[in-house]
């Protein structure tokens, strides 16, 4: 019953309209930069005086991490490193170990691993005219 199109519809720029996708994307790229700030700030800001306990610790344990594992979904996609949930589900016994080690080892060094931080972005139609690139908004 939905009458709906695959793909980018033809976007409006400076007046042209490309419909070439690598136009499409360079349109959809310079309309999500144009919107998003990035913080250059290295440090914490000083906020005074605390109003509120300190939060406790996050523990991350191979029991939790292998109930998540076992409850995933088989029919999502996979993501950026090709693994499928299905694989995860069935092989959560063996992978709860090493996935809790890696996630306690991000959370004290305070780092995100190289590899967790690309996202494929796909814009998604929010509502007005489907020209106007600041119509989609970005979902990764």
């Amino acid at each position: 019953m939905r009458k709906e199109t695959a793909g980018v519809p033809p976007l409006q720029h400076e007046g042209q309209t490309p419909n070439d996708t690598v136009d499409k994307a360079n349109i959809l790229n310079y309309q999500l930069q144009s919107v998003f700030t990035e913080d250059n700030k290295t440090e914490i800001p000083n906020m005074g005086n605390k109003k509120f306990n300190r939060m406790n610790d996050i523990n991350i344990t191979i029991n939790g991490v292998e109930k998540l594992l076992k409850e995933l979904n088989p029919n999502n996609a996979s993501g950026s490193d090709h693994l499928t949930p299905k694989i995860l589900k069935e092989l959560h016994h063996e992978l709860a170990a090493t996935v809790t080690f890696l996630f306690n080892e991000s959370m004290f060094l305070g780092k995100t691993p190289t590899d967790w931080k690309p996202a494929f972005v796909c814009p998604i139609y929010k509502k007005g005219p489907r020209h106007e690139t600041a119509n989609d908004r970005p979902v990764s």
